[in-house]
């Protein structure tokens, strides 16, 4: 589980399956099955990004991984947006 540093989200998930929950209220804010919304049935390596508002599920497949961008509020598959998630990665590496 993970909770953002302002308390705005709480994320919990397995290598199967997310859920965001909204921090203040505990209300589900979405769920999802990787295999469903992604294409994926097992994600090992999966990041919260506060700062760019994203949630990253990366998909081992040999030399054909898949990096996939989940909006933090709506689940929504987003595309990698250059700026935010550039400055967020490497804050972190």
């Amino acid at each position: 589980m993970y909770a953002n540093s302002d308390g705005r989200y709480i994320v919990g998930s397995t290598t199967t399956d997310v859920a965001v929950l909204d921090g203040d209220s505990g209300k589900l804010l979405w769920q999802a099955n990787f295999q469903d919304k992604l294409g994926s049935k097992k994600c090992e390596i999966q990041y919260v990004m506060d700062d760019a508002g994203v949630f990253l599920v990366h998909n081992k497949r040999g030399k054909n991984d898949v990096l996939h961008v989940m909006d933090l509020n709506t689940g929504r598959r987003r595309t990698l947006e250059y700026g935010p998630v550039r400055k967020a990665l490497a804050e972190q590496y």
